[in-house]
């Protein structure tokens, strides 16, 4: 189903102390999307300082990153998926795109200075390989 996104945006509550369990909960998360729909899926989890969940910074900043990729591939996004997990806002993403072209328009976007916040990105390519894994600070 090319051209049709699906977004949906949740919060999962965690103790910020249990990094284990939030790493958990992505990890099932991302494990599942792969399993079920056979797609790229990116994983951008936005770091920030401080505990609100509310800051308007912070939602700008995970709504400019899920747009900036939505915008890349218009037509190949199929689900997007933001999700507070331990109040860190993760953004999931399943692309029906090969994962060199995910990279490729990632590493554009940072050349053009459009991602510009504290930030892992993951892309998973549709055999679950991880194919890039960096950390992007501003």
């Amino acid at each position: 189903m090319k051209g049709v996104c699906r977004e949906f945006i949740s919060r999962q509550f965690m103790d910020d102390n249990n990094l284990l369990e939030q790493k958990q909960a992505k990890d099932s998360l991302k494990k599942y999307l792969l399993d079920s729909y056979n797609m790229s899926v990116v994983v951008v989890v936005v770091e920030y300082l401080g505990h609100s969940s509310d800051n308007y910074s912070i939602d700008t900043t995970v709504d400019k990153i899920s747009n900036i990729i939505s915008r890349k591939f218009p037509t190949t996004v199929y689900l997007k998926i933001i999700k507070l997990i331990g109040e860190v806002p993760v953004i999931f993403l399943v692309i029906d795109e090969d994962s060199n072209k995910i990279i490729s328009a990632i590493n554009e976007s940072k050349d053009e200075n459009l991602l510009n916040a504290h930030m892992d990105i993951e892309v998973v390519d549709k055999n679950g390989s991880i194919v890039l894994n960096e950390r992007i600070a501003d």
